[in-house]
């Protein structure tokens, strides 16, 4: 158990930028160290374009299907992650603090 999973924390957060519903998630209760379907089922359910999620500390993107699928990283490793939106697209990047 994660320090998340005792926290007095919401589970998630939607929230809809731009004409774009965003789910925000820590990743545990989808059990996203496992893989990543509960985390793709729980932004289907929700209605979310972008899933951004942790708990599993690795950088990762999905954009191949929706929702699309964003981990920024591990911040304590100085990994954060940037999405940007325009009318036409979205762009996602990884990037670390000094690099």
């Amino acid at each position: 158990m994660d320090a998340y999973s005792s926290s007095r924390f919401a589970s998630h957060a939607v929230s809809d930028i731009d004409g774009r519903r965003f789910l925000i998630l820590h990743g545990n209760i989808e059990r996203a160290h496992d893989d990543l379907l509960g985390v793709l089922m729980a932004g289907r359910e929700r209605g979310a374009d972008i899933v951004v999620f942790g708990h599993t500390h690795r950088p990762f993107l999905s954009d191949a299907d929706r929702p699309i699928l964003f981990n920024p990283g591990p911040a304590l490793n100085w990994q954060y992650g940037i999405i940007t939106i325009d009318e036409n697209a979205m762009n996602f990047a990884h990037k670390r603090v000094g690099g």
